[in-house]
């Protein structure tokens, strides 16, 4: 017996909107398999491909958000080139998201100290260590940290401009794929998955 394949399937409009109903899931629910995203940069000599938290998306700005230490390598290698991409993926949904974009951070300007100010204890303190992410230590606990006000300076806010998204759903009926870009006003195309 076949399964019924959901709405999407054969409808770019409903697609579209699914997309940005997964990412504000994504948002809001810890337990959403789109809180989390692969982030993708290089600094042109290699690239590197780490796990963020989404912390915000704008339908009507097209963007996503996640924060990072200040020091980590992904804020260097965003300084040479902007250019990013994100992947989401649902197992349970079959769907994956592919965003590509335009990295802008942020750090020690008002919206981070807002974002600062309404973060929890548990959150501030991954941004306190004064060792730079990724330095090698003889020993985990030997990690001193830092004051409140320096870790404040730790904290960076990443947003990026979404230049294109492409929406995978992977079925035994049949696999679609949509490519939805800037530069025709993103309205879909279907694509060969």
């Amino acid at each position: 017996m076949l399964k019924e394949n959901p709405k999407h399937y054969n409808e770019i409009n409903i697609i579209y909107e699914t997309i940005w109903r997964s990412l504000v899931e994504g948002v809001n629910n810890r337990s959403s398999d789109f809180h989390t995203f692969a982030l993708a940069t290089t600094d042109g000599k290699r690239s590197a491909v780490r796990t963020v938290v989404l912390r915000s998306c704008s339908k009507k700005e097209l963007s996503i958000s996640f924060h990072t230490n200040n020091y980590s390598n992904k804020i260097n290698e965003i300084k040479e080139n902007s250019n990013v991409e994100g992947l989401f993926y649902s197992k349970n949904k079959k769907i994956q998201i592919r965003i590509s974009g335009q990295a802008l951070i942020f750090n020690d300007v008002d919206i981070c100290h807002t974002i600062w100010k309404n973060m929890s204890q548990d959150a501030r303190d991954c941004y306190m260590y004064d060792e730079k992410p990724g330095t090698r230590i003889k020993n985990p606990k030997s990690i001193k940290k830092n004051t409140e006000n320096k870790a404040n300076k730790n904290f960076s806010l990443i947003n990026i401009n979404i230049q294109s998204i492409e929406w995978l759903y992977l079925s035994s009926s049949g696999h679609r794929r949509v490519s939805f870009n800037k530069e025709n006003s993103f309205v879909g195309d279907w694509i060969v998955p």
